[in-house]
């Protein structure tokens, strides 16, 4: 599935939306702040990441609301946005950035994480991200 992300506006002013086709009808949908969007084929969804309001808004292919997960906090890390892996049992990965020393490999790689569908969406580590 092909998602369409527009960015508006700048700054504390900035906002997304995104759009996709469903099978009868296109699909648009607006965040009043900054998004990051991707696809799980595994699910069948649609994961919008809202970094300022650390959730993760999973859409349904007609644009309806399935549920919504906390972005987790990683000791030593940032959260960097979403990544479509098929190693995760969602089909989506979260990435991280190690940003203290003792964190991450000598280069301080983005590392990927399972996302997953529980209390702690936080699951293992699957990779670095190149």
């Amino acid at each position: 599935m092909k998602i369409e992300t527009t960015k508006h506006g700048s700054g504390k002013h900035a906002y997304t939306s995104i759009s996709w086709d469903s099978v009868d009808k296109k699909v648009e949908i607006e965040f009043s702040v900054l998004a990051r969007c991707c696809y799980s084929k595994k699910m069948n969804k649609v994961f919008a990441s809202l970094y300022q309001e650390r959730q993760v808004y999973l859409y349904d292919h007609d644009g309806n609301l399935y549920t919504k997960l906390p972005i987790p906090i990683k000791n030593g890390y940032q959260y960097m946005g979403l990544n479509a892996n098929e190693k995760s049992s969602t089909g989506i990965a979260l990435l991280y950035a190690p940003i203290k020393s003792q964190y991450g490999n000598e280069w301080g790689e983005y590392e990927q994480y399972e996302l997953l569908q529980s209390e702690d969406s936080l699951g293992r580590f699957i990779d670095i991200y190149r």
